[in-house]
């Protein structure tokens, strides 16, 4: 089965208007940046009736190109397409340099936009973003999609409803071994600021603050790469979250190892499947394990003497991509808040920058003293109804941003 770098794009574009042709008004999506992710979210909008590509954009004249043979039309430049397009809402899968430029682009036109992870290239970067949000009400989303995945929804559920008492410890792994074709394809990788604690780790991150709480404070240690590259290969944390529970998680792109989310939830085929877990999360009355979903318990009351079992919880699967489209539509319609808002997505981002200062420096970092946005803000200004939404014009300053 080909997989979606391999599918020609015209085909993938095709799909989609061929499945939706004669089907009623849908909401209108442009995708910026039609790399692997950008062909994913395309894949995605496939599945659902209620959504349409109405634009593309992308830099390379071959990729507009094949847009425009599928009878999609196509730009080379962001602003171009807003002005010609009005899309409904806009996703951004790009390299994350650009995602500030095209992202204010989008919220300044009065566009909603859903924002590849991470949010920026960094925080100063973020919370502009996010401020331009809270200033003209125009919501953001950041693409966090694991929180999507019902494995996900169903481990949040029931940490939330206390089924394994109050959360004291977590432990997360994320240890997996990059080929080295993997960096000689695409020598950025080796370049300060794409190792895996900015590439990899910030999903788990997410995860953990979706599952476990805010994360108060943060102390950790990084290796440098042992293939002379210049980044980390590994990298340790301890986390103090604000329910008083304390965790550690790691990560390293250059170790042979089983557990990773990717390795052990199933969610991407083509990565193989080993039927471990990456997360385990203990409590005061009980223990879960992400992604498995086994809840361990002692029989009556916690006792270490006294036997354990494991029950697994059953959970249906769904694409967590074709969910977090569902969820951008509704935010669009003004029917939800943003799962994962530009200011979770700062905040995760602001945990990542924590462990690179206390790596750096030896002390601990509280994340929050990284922000200067006001939560209680952004939070009011999740909440927006596209009918309501005034038709802003592109700003000039933009027009000439390439994707």
């Amino acid at each position: 089965m080909a997989t979606f770098a391999e599918q020609p794009l015209a085909d993938l574009l095709s799909v989609s208007r061929a499945s939706k042709a004669g089907a009623g008004e849908r909401l209108r999506l442009s995708i910026v940046g039609m790399g692997l992710v950008g062909r994913r979210h395309a894949a995605a909008i496939n599945q659902l009736s209620s959504v349409e590509i109405c634009a593309v954009v992308d830099a390379d004249d071959a990729i507009t190109a094949q847009v425009a043979n599928a009878g999609i039309e196509s730009y080379n430049d962001l602003c171009a397409m807003i002005n010609a397009t009005r899309p409904d809402g806009i996703i951004l899968s790009t390299p994350t340099n650009l995602h500030m430029s095209q992202a204010l682009a989008c919220v300044e036109s009065g566009i909603p936009v859903l924002i590849e992870k991470p949010i920026a290239h960094d925080l100063a970067a973020a919370q502009s973003i996010v401020s331009k949000s809270d200033t003209l009400g125009v919501p953001v989303m950041v693409g966090h999609h694991r929180r999507f995945n019902p494995i996900i929804q169903k481990a949040k559920d029931v940490l939330t409803q206390g089924l394994i008492g109050k959360i004291r410890v977590v432990d997360a792994k994320c240890w997996f071994a990059k080929p080295n074709d993997y960096f000689e394809t695409a020598p950025w990788r080796k370049i300060n600021g794409a190792g895996p604690v900015s590439i990899n780790l910030v999903h788990d991150i997410d995860l953990l603050r979706f599952l476990c709480g805010e994360i108060i404070e943060v102390k950790a240690m990084m290796a440098p790469s042992a293939r002379g590259h210049d980044i980390e290969d590994v990298a340790v944390a301890i986390f103090r979250f604000e329910n008083g529970a304390l965790g550690t998680v790691s990560v390293s792109d250059n170790a042979v190892s089983p557990w990773s989310w990717e390795v052990t939830s199933g969610e991407y085929p083509i990565y193989p499947f080993t039927g471990q877990s990456a997360y385990q999360i203990g409590g005061s009355r009980g223990a879960l394990s992400v992604p498995d979903l086994k809840i361990w318990q002692h029989e009556g009351e916690p006792d270490w003497w006294s036997s354990i079992d494991s029950a697994t919880l059953s959970v249906a699967m769904a694409d967590p991509l074709v969910n977090q489209i569902k969820h951008f539509a509704a935010v669009i319609q003004g029917e939800a808040k943003p799962l994962v808002s530009g200011y979770e997505g700062l905040c995760t981002l602001a945990v990542i920058d924590a462990m690179r200062e206390a790596a750096k420096t030896g002390r601990a970092i509280c994340p929050a003293d990284l922000i200067a946005v006001d939560k209680t803000a952004a939070e009011e200004n999740m909440r927006f109804t596209a009918k309501a939404r005034a038709h802003v014009k592109a700003d000039s300053a933009w027009t000439n941003q390439a994707p």
